[in-house]
């Protein structure tokens, strides 16, 4: 009677252990995140540094500038996070239109084995409704003008806009990010390629509730695992140049704030003017352009568990640790 009771009871906590268990990994991926400062390289001119991707295939860094005027300079710089400030430019071209939303697009071309640079062009003086823009990247053939493919003409919106940062969601809809109404566009991918830029979800970041947030909607950058970096120049409280960690994994219109980091400390880059968000999604690292201090500053992404799901997971492992500790004294 002992013995059947002994093992009721084992199967009984085994089984809330293993429910325990995946409840904390169900929860896993909602992740605070903490940005850690590596260092800045600059960008060598005024104005160098609005736009900003990332490639993965050659590892370099494209930064555009930020004039004001209807052309924008892109240039390319060399990257190793081992020795960042050796960070040079190895090549440039100019863009057509002003570009300040950058977004590097790999697998692209004939043969599956180019990198294209996704532009988000902005409006001078936001008078012009813009559009989306993919060019090739490889050597001086990469011309605004003569794009490899208009992926959006016109942003359907009878509102006024102003598009600096553009990525790729993790639906593969453009996400763009409006600095003249401080929302986050959702654009329709499925007919990419049609004059058409069917909005079909936004987020006004002035209702991100517990941020601080309160204008200047500058850069995006989608990571993974439903979480999207926003940058600002000017949070709300303290006016520094902050970086806002967003879950958006019910959907764009319904994000919520997790996390900031301010970056206008000397110990974090002194960044004062952010304008673009690019991510290494292989080695977790952050790149934030500085325009008017003509840099980018490179940052660890880090992941902090969620304290509820490490609570979780903890009491989980005590209790299958306990069942193995009776059957051990019960079998002595």
């Amino acid at each position: 009677m002992e013995k059947t009771l002994n093992i009721l009871f084992r199967k009984k906590v085994i089984t809330t252990s293993i429910a325990i268990l995946l409840s904390a990994i169900a929860v896993a991926p909602v992740q605070a995140l903490t940005l850690s400062f590596l260092g800045t390289f600059s960008t060598g001119v005024d104005g160098g540094g609005a736009g900003i991707a990332f490639d993965p295939v050659s590892g370099h860094v494209f930064v555009s500038d930020g004039s004001t005027s209807t052309n924008s300079i892109i240039r390319e710089f060399s990257f190793d996070v081992d020795n960042i400030s050796a960070s040079t430019e190895v090549n440039s071209f100019t863009a057509a239109t002003r570009q300040k939303g950058l977004h590097v697009l790999t697998n692209r071309g004939p043969s599956n084995n180019h990198s294209h640079l996704l532009m988000a062009r902005s409006g001078v003086n936001t008078s012009v409704l813009d559009r989306l823009l993919e060019v090739e990247t490889n050597g001086n053939s990469a011309d605004g003008s003569n794009p490899v493919d208009l992926l959006i003409d016109q942003i359907n919106t009878t509102t006024t806009l102003e598009a600096k940062g553009v990525t790729i969601g993790p639906n593969g809809d453009f996400l763009v990010a409006d600095e003249e109404n401080s929302r986050i566009l959702q654009l329709d991918n499925t007919n990419a390629g049609i004059a058409d830029g069917t909005i079909v979800n936004q987020f006004d970041m002035t209702s991100l509730t517990g941020s601080g947030f309160i204008s200047d909607l500058e850069g995006l950058a989608y990571f993974k695992d439903d979480i999207l970096f926003v940058v600002s120049d000017s949070d709300g409280g303290t006016g520094k140049a902050t970086v806002y960690e967003l879950d958006i994994s019910l959907g764009l219109n319904a994000a919520t704030f997790v996390a900031k980091t301010f970056l206008g400390d000397v110990s974090f880059g002194d960044l004062n003017d952010p304008e673009g968000l690019a991510i290494d999604l292989a080695k977790n690292i952050l790149f934030v352009s500085d325009n008017s201090g003509n840099k980018v500053g490179v940052y660890q992404i880090n992941a902090v568990p969620i304290p509820g799901a490490l609570f979780l997971l903890g009491s989980a492992l005590l209790g299958l640790i306990g069942v193995a500790r009776r059957k051990q004294a019960i079998a002595a």
